[in-house]
């Protein structure tokens, strides 16, 4: 894999064989999935650890994007990238917290669309070069 990357992901419980699956798809390593999940009414959330490709980042938060609509939050102001599904907000929006500490929203994202340029530039610097990725990417931000 290129460029891996530790990346902490936070979500509802109820998804944990189908993001075991996709991380399994991915090739990532190191995955650190809780043995006994919380229960209760609502879907709690879970923490899963792995190291992965930041490609495969990229692709896993579309995936989601997709199947659920909910709101994706990046977070990369440290060297561990974390990734936080919220499904109380179902906008299709990803909010990117870069290195720097700004924010940057996407608010539209097509369908297909390689986000992997917009994670590295978070991961390395501010909001202007987010946006500029986003851009050349294809996505809109706010």
């Amino acid at each position: 894999m290129a460029e891996e990357l530790a990346v902490k992901m936070k979500l509802p419980s109820d998804m944990i064989s189908e993001v075991e699956r996709e991380l399994a798809d991915l090739d990532a390593t190191e995955v650190d999935v809780p043995t006994q999940p919380p229960t209760g009414f609502e879907p709690i959330s879970i923490t899963i650890a792995a190291v992965i490709g930041i490609s495969a980042i990229s692709e896993l938060i579309l995936r989601w994007k997709a199947k659920r609509g909910c709101q994706q939050i990046v977070d990369a102001r440290q060297d561990q990238i974390k990734t936080e599904m919220n499904c109380k907000v179902k906008d299709g929006r990803i909010i990117v917290l870069t290195r720097s500490g700004e924010e940057v929203e996407i608010v539209e994202a097509p369908q297909g669309i390689d986000l992997t340029e917009v994670l590295k530039a978070a991961a390395s610097g501010g909001a202007a070069e987010v946006k500029k990725a986003a851009d050349a990417a294809g996505a809109k931000t706010a």
